[in-house]
């Protein structure tokens, strides 16, 4: 039975690791969340399925083991009046620019038939091909109230307003297919289409006025910075106060000594932040809250720190974990056993960032009930369904405060995050050990451009 086990969780340390992902049709919006708003806007919090361990608490505040911050709900719904705009993010595949008097909704199950819904006004999109395919998805798919549209990576915008629908392409191309399903007609850059009463027009040229509508996609622009990251190696503390480190840069893995290590770090001061995976006592990431109440170590699967830096970028830890036997099991569980993770560094001096919205990355889990993630201590976003299922990715963006703002000069602890085994909070628990794993890889910084 043992080998058996442990057979499961070698199996299981190998899918967090590999590079493949679930394949999807549809993309999902995972999180919508708004920035550049001017005038009146309005958010719904999106309806989901509670999490029954998530608790009526917080999310965890990074550095903190009792103050827990406010957790934000997602989104499902955005709306502008009549003085209204805003720009959205779209989970990871893009963003896009909401005129007056529109709106805009998540479809609300999840792996649904379209992306995101237009329910009526002018909606400006730039969908990236790039993160579609890091997704393993087909296309971007977003209903209108006349049409479906389905995109690959594309500039374009939707207009819909008393039972007509425009469709106009900037760049790449999007295929407009009425709401029977019965015909489609592909739109090329620099044309638009209308549908209305079920049918689609030819395909015409873009007007002066329509290739004015430049600056509304700007609005939305946000450069993507993808984040270094760092696994520093297990030694001996008490003689060796800097560990080597592995570092995936640019792309490469370093295998760097302590004075190389040192040197990277430096050098990153005048670059860009990095994220350090990371515990306490030993490199061990403990039991965050009261330290009775369970017990932690890594499982060494993915070797003695039970964490692996892959050449395709994919950082994962595996850790055994149970509930303490006697009296202290009785303690209340503030966090459970933990796997955390910190982005660290100094703000750039030489190559600014422009402002700063979000944080993007994406997670895959196994014998996980949920995750809590905290940004620089202003906000805090509970990410819902993780528990055990296929292998498959998520794709979670993180917003940095309430407005976009420059990127912390000091920035140790600037986000982390926090995975809740499952069970980890049942106090009726038996004391048997089990094993939990998290990966996390494609960690960027979204900022606004910069303006020189």
């Amino acid at each position: 039975m043992k080998t058996q086990k442990l057979r499961a969780w070698v199996v299981a340390a190998l899918m967090l690791s590999c590079h493949a992902l679930r394949a999807q049709t549809v993309v999902e919006v995972s999180r919508m969340l708004v920035f550049n708003e001017k005038g009146t806007v309005r958010k719904v919090e999106k309806t989901e399925t509670a999490n029954p361990e998530s608790g009526s608490s917080g999310s965890v505040a990074p550095g903190k083991v009792t103050k827990r911050p406010k957790v934000v709900a997602p989104i499902g719904r955005v709306s502008t009046g009549v003085d209204g705009a805003s720009s959205l993010i779209l989970g990871g595949t893009g963003t896009a620019r909401m005129g007056a008097e529109t709106e805009v909704q998540v479809p609300a199950q999840r792996h649904g038939n379209e992306s995101l819904e237009l329910l009526k006004g002018r909606l400006f999109l730039n969908i990236s091909a790039e993160e579609l395919k890091k997704q393993g998805a087909g296309e971007f798919l977003l209903k209108t109230p006349a049409a479906l549209l389905a995109v690959k990576g594309t500039q374009f915008f939707a207009f819909s307003r008393n039972g007509a629908d425009i469709i106009g392409v900037m760049e790449g191309s999007v295929a407009v297919t009425d709401r029977s399903g019965k015909s489609t007609v592909h739109v090329r850059a620099e044309q638009a289409v209308t549908v209305k009463g079920g049918v689609i027009s030819a395909p015409r040229a873009i007007t002066d006025e329509e290739m004015g509508f430049k600056k509304e996609f700007d609005a939305a622009k946000l450069v993507r910075t993808t984040v270094p990251v760092v696994v520093e190696k297990q030694h001996d503390q008490r003689t060796q106060k800097d560990p080597p480190a592995v570092v995936l840069h640019r792309g490469r893995i370093y295998d760097l000594s302590p004075p190389d290590y040192l040197a990277f770090k430096a050098n990153l001061a005048v670059g860009t932040p990095y994220l350090r995976w990371h515990g306490w006592e030993g490199f061990v990431p403990p039991f965050e809250g009261n330290p009775n109440a369970a017990s932690t170590r890594p499982n060494t699967a993915l070797g003695e720190q039970g964490a692996r830096l892959g050449t395709d970028g994919i950082l994962s830890y595996i850790w055994n974990w149970s509930r303490n036997k006697g009296s202290e099991r009785n303690e209340p569980a503030a966090a459970g056993a933990l796997a955390r993770y910190a982005l660290e560094g100094k703000a750039p001096a030489t190559e600014p960032f422009g402002l700063l919205v979000a944080i993007g990355f994406r997670i895959r889990c196994s014998g996980i009930a949920r995750v809590e993630v905290a940004v620089s201590g202003t906000s805090a976003v509970f990410v819902p369904s993780m528990t055990d299922n296929a292998g498959g990715w998520m794709d979670c963006v993180v917003q940095h405060g309430t407005a976009p703002s420059p990127l912390p000069r000091q920035t140790s602890d600037f986000l982390t995050l926090v995975s809740f085994p499952t069970g980890a909070e049942d106090k009726a628990k038996p004391s048997k050990e089990d094993t939990a794993g998290v990966a996390i890889t494609d960690i960027v910084l979204l900022t606004l451009p910069v303006v020189r």
